[in-house]
């Protein structure tokens, strides 16, 4: 009886010291050879997430990045809550991507802001985008479509609504 306390205690000492006695290092930052010019190109996005009270909302639409830091155009279909589709249009916009290829995109009205996002690269050819103005809260991805796009975007056809 002695003895299996005794196992039972140098083990419980041994598991204690190995799981007590280390210290948790966060991982390392991403890293990568991002930049400005890893966005170019025409890119479509899809986006579902809330309007401001509180009904669904789901955006498709695609933009220009001319690979320094501008926009040239940008459309998108938005459905909010089941409401006839509406196409917006906007005339720019501006980004900046970091080397971990972290960033910025923002879409504009004429000199309004219309709509902000984070964005987050997984490659030059697709990423993640989550709007931070105050319009909604929205999250989805982008995807390279072309890699030389037109000067501009083609006028659609609204999705119908569903």
């Amino acid at each position: 009886m002695r003895r299996l306390l005794l196992m039972l205690s140098v083990s419980a000492a041994l598991i204690a010291a190995a799981c007590g006695g280390s210290t948790v290092v966060p991982p390392p930052p991403p890293t990568g050879n991002f930049s400005n010019s890893s966005l170019k190109g025409q890119y479509t996005f899809s986006m579902a997430g809330e309007d401001l009270n509180g009904g669904n909302i789901a955006r498709v639409g695609s933009f220009i990045a001319d690979g320094a830091g501008k926009i040239s155009s940008a459309l998108e279909d938005v459905n909010d809550e089941g409401a006839a589709v509406q196409t917006v249009s906007f005339d720019g916009g501006n980004y900046s991507v970091d080397a971990n290829g972290h960033g910025s995109l923002t879409f504009l009205q004429g000199t309004t802001v219309g709509l902000q996002f984070s964005i987050v690269l997984s490659s030059v050819s697709q990423g993640q985008l989550i709007q931070t103005d105050l319009n909604a809260t929205s999250s989805g991805n982008f995807t390279l479509a072309s890699a030389t796009a037109p000067a501009t975007l083609n006028t659609r056809t609204p999705l119908a609504a569903t």
